[in-house]
């Protein structure tokens, strides 16, 4: 039922003090209604939220100036992140190569040396074999690291037998 049957009915049965109530509230809320659309023609920045010319931070949206000014600074930092991060695989990518390049070098100077005091060429399987001791011998195994911390704690040494 609308405010201003029921202020009508509570006239009626004279309950003047809750139709006062409800008259008065329906009359607050239309004179808000219209001194807010009265405003709004006459000092739109003033008491509303002022709208950006353009979507200045590209997602389809014209907002406020604040909300477009927030939207293009978080945009602008995404991609300086991305930018960061981009960088930085491509430099771990390069010290990979690099250190295969090292590693080829070394591989590539082993097998001349084998080959020279031999005085054969090895086969594609030999070579092979001596890349996985090379690799075993850069990248030793955690087990074998702990093994030997615990066996050089385990040793006990005096001064005389150091010197």
């Amino acid at each position: 039922m609308k405010p201003l049957n029921e202020a009508v009915i509570h006239l009626i049965n004279e309950d003047v003090v809750n139709a006062k109530k409800l008259i008065e509230n329906e009359l607050y809320i239309r004179l808000g209604t219209i001194l807010e659309e009265k405003l709004k023609n006459y000092a739109p920045t003033i008491f509303t939220e002022k709208m950006a010319a353009k979507d200045y931070d590209g997602d389809k949206k014209i907002e406020t100036s604040e909300q477009e000014f927030l939207g293009s600074r978080d945009k602008a930092i995404k991609k300086s992140m991305k930018a960061k991060s981009m960088k930085e695989s491509i430099e771990e990518s390069e010290d990979d190569l690099l250190e295969e390049d090292a590693f080829i070098e070394e591989l590539q100077a082993l097998v001349e040396s084998i080959e020279n005091d031999i005085g054969e060429e090895l086969t594609e399987s030999e070579i092979e074999e001596l890349a996985n001791i090379l690799l075993e011998e850069s990248d030793p195994d955690e087990d074998e690291e702990e093994d030997f911390e615990e066996d050089f704690e385990e040793e006990d040494f005096e001064e005389e037998e150091i010197k």
